[in-house]
This record gives C-alpha cells, structure tokens and sequence, in this order.
C-alpha cells in the first residue's frame, strides 16, 4: 500500500500543486503552519493494509515541495517544526512493523523548497547540483538512520548538465 500524504494535502490540489502553481516556496510555507496531521493515524493504516492482505505500506518522506514527514537537522522545513510537532515517519514505521509489515518510504530528491531545484517544470537544469545533491544525500542517510531496517525508494530528477 502506498500512502501518498504530506503538506501538499491542506490545499488539497494534488502534490503537483507547487510546482503546477508556479508558486514561490515562501508562500507555500505558509501551509506548514496549518500542518496539524489531526487524521494522520498510522496504526488504524497498518491494521487495514493487513486486513487487506498488503505486504508493505510506502509512505511518502519528502515530497518535491520539499517538506519532510521527519526530523532532519539539515531542514526547519519539517513536520516536527509544525503545529503537529513531532516525527511521521517514525510513528508509521512502528505502526507498520507492529502489523508485521515491511516498510518503505518515498523519498523524492526533487526538492521545491531548495533554492537549487527549478521552479518552472519545463527548466531541466539544476543551479546549483553539487549543493542540493549533498543536501539530499545527507538527508538520506538521516532518514535511514531513523527508520533502520526499512526499504528505500529514491527516485532521481534527471538533468542534462
């Protein structure tokens, strides 16, 4: 089962909706602080993916707006900063592996809220790839290092650079 949930759900446009939207990143900030996750409830998910016969639950880590469901130090971009104030990924992952289900996380490395990643969907290149691609990289290993044992979806922003 994939959950694909995070701060592009207030508005309620899609996960596109940034991007799409040509929005600046400042302005859809201001989403963050409407971030409550009140009917975030990962252990009744992991019950009913059970029920339903699923394998594995994938939950969405990063998005491309850049906002993460997890604690990083490399980002005040992150549901602990919120209103809701604490780890997402860390309570999926408990509620996940209680089921006895295998976990996986999405985790985009197209990054919206980083000033190096294009605005416009149509511009390929990043401005800056050796500056984001650290920040991702790091940000990678500190999900992993939270949420251990757990299987790893990246996905690549392929450029012509």
């Amino acid at each position: 089962m994939f959950l694909h949930w995070g701060l592009y759900a207030i508005p309620g446009r899609g996960e596109w909706y940034m991007s799409g939207a040509r929005m600046p990143a400042k302005e859809y900030e201001r989403y963050m602080q409407e971030f409550t996750a009140k009917a975030y409830d990962p252990r009744d998910w992991a019950r009913r993916a059970k029920r339903a016969g699923m394998q594995y639950v994938v939950l969405t880590a990063k998005h491309h707006d850049g906002f993460c469901l997890f604690d990083s130090k490399l980002t005040d971009y992150k549901s602990p900063n919120a209103p809701c104030g604490r780890d997402l990924v860390r309570e999926s992952v408990d509620a996940v592996r209680l089921q006895g289900l295998r976990v996986g996380l999405y985790y985009s490395l197209i990054d919206g809220h980083h000033p190096a990643f294009p605005k416009d969907p149509r511009q390929k290149r990043l401005s800056s790839p050796t500056a984001a691609s650290t920040l991702q990289n790091t940000q990678c290993l500190t999900i992993s290092n939270s949420a251990a044992r757990a299987i790893y979806f990246f996905f690549k922003f392929i450029t012509s650079i």
